[in-house]
């Protein structure tokens, strides 16, 4: 049962994040050919890589990488009448530093 109710989860969330990138596709704020099902996969899968690496190898930057990553794949799928999207953290040791106070407000 509890591998059952964390797919459950799991397929909810992909789900949710699926809808998300359609509606901001179909409000235009995303190009056109913005497949839903492969960006939403690539947002989860930069996540999930940063929970790796935070909680396996204890990388400090993990999640400061993945923010960078994500910003960016964002950032090539919009059009030029998107809202702006958020900034980037340096990935440096400061740039990690900076991306815990943020985390912490």
């Amino acid at each position: 049962p509890v591998r059952e109710r964390i797919v459950a989860c799991m397929r909810e969330w992909l789900e949710v994040l699926t809808e998300a990138v359609r509606r901001a596709r179909d409000e235009g704020h995303l190009r056109a050919d913005t497949r839903p099902e492969q960006l939403a996969f690539e947002l989860h899968a930069l996540c999930t890589n940063a929970n790796w690496a935070f909680q396996l190898f204890r990388e400090p930057r993990a999640f400061v990488f993945s923010r960078t990553a994500i910003l960016r794949r964002l950032r090539d799928a919009a059009t030029a009448g998107a809202p702006a999207i958020g900034h980037e953290y340096s990935n440096d040791r400061d740039g990690a530093a900076s991306a815990s106070r943020a985390l912490r407000r």
